[in-house]
């Protein structure tokens, strides 16, 4: 036996292997959980990057659509198309009162434009809508 400074410490005792056994199994259990956490974190930011990738993408896809509304309003050719559109949406909202919508257009140079929103509503209570474009040139 050694003495020292701290006391008399056995040397060789089979207690001494037992904690030593179990720091040890301590020791690879600890390993197992961090791998095993490791790899579940590793899947939870794939996962993570997965969804961002498909929002992404999503956003584009909205985005292009909103592009594509734009465009549709930058192909109308001025005024008149912007005010045929008009009517034909005031048509729509009083179209389930049964009010019929005439919209008249006259553009600087004198050309007029009378379209006329109709709805004619049948026995089964369903309606048709119907325009008629009349232009009138001096």
């Amino acid at each position: 036996m050694m003495r020292g400074w701290m006391g008399e410490q056995p040397m060789g005792n089979p207690g001494n292997q037992s904690e030593s056994n179990a720091a040890t199994n301590h020791a690879f259990e600890h390993e197992q959980a961090h791998g095993a956490a490791f790899e579940a974190a590793q899947e939870a930011h794939e996962q993570a990057h997965a969804a961002a990738n498909e929002a992404n993408a999503a956003a584009s896809a909205a985005q292009e659509a909103h592009n594509a509304v734009f465009e549709q309003f930058a192909a109308m050719t001025g005024n008149v198309d912007y005010l045929k559109n008009v009517g034909s949406f005031v048509a729509t909202a009083l179209d389930p009162l049964g009010i019929d919508v005439q919209v008249e257009i006259e553009t600087p140079e004198g050309n007029r434009n009378t379209v006329k929103y109709s709805t004619r509503t049948t026995s089964s209570s369903s309606s048709s809508t119907s325009s008629t474009i009349v232009r009138d040139e001096p």
